[in-house]
């Protein structure tokens, strides 16, 4: 009984460490949300949007939490919505500076237009592309405050732009 024992609380020590190895290396990665939608715009820019659609999902189950709850701050505080277009560079660091629902904001809007695009081109039109590209533009017309710089030199809405998205899908924002 006691060898049996031993050799269960061996087993169970060495599964720890084991487990412990593989997933604390992965933990450490700590990617930011601004790194993993430059990933997610990645494979949206090469049209391979089935790998922006998983990119995208990987940056809004991280961070869509802290996301939605800026927004509700923000909401709360009556702050006035940012514009869109060229701004000062004053505006510009204040919009800046909502990264994380800026990012989330944006990987929701990569993720319903590449599954858009996927449910355009499926031969047999695929309703399940179709459904994810509504889910996922729905969720971005909920973060109003987020914007998405674009590098020619000026920002734009992605519940505005997923708005646009819905209506091309026959639907609307909620």
């Amino acid at each position: 009984m006691q060898k049996a024992l031993k050799f269960l609380v061996t087993f169970g020590a060495v599964m720890c460490v084991t487990v412990l190895l593989t997933v604390l290396p992965l933990l450490s990665q700590g990617h930011t949300s601004e790194e993993m939608t430059k990933a997610a715009w990645e494979p949206f820019n090469n049209n391979n949007h089935k790998s922006a659609v998983e990119k995208a999902q990987e940056c809004i189950y991280e961070f869509e939490g802290a996301a939605k709850r800026q927004q509700a701050d923000l909401v709360r505080n009556k702050e006035p919505l940012p514009p869109t277009g060229k701004v000062d560079p004053n505006v510009k660091r204040q919009i800046l500076d909502r990264g994380v629902l800026n990012d989330v904001g944006t990987c929701l809007w990569i993720k319903g237009r590449s599954a858009e695009y996927l449910f355009q081109k499926s031969k047999e039109k695929d309703t399940s592309s179709r459904d994810l590209a509504i889910a996922a533009y729905q969720e971005a017309c909920g973060l109003t405050y987020a914007r998405t710089w674009d590098p020619k030199g000026w920002f734009w809405s992605p519940a505005e732009a997923a708005s646009d998205g819905l209506a091309r899908l026959h639907s609307q924002c909620p």
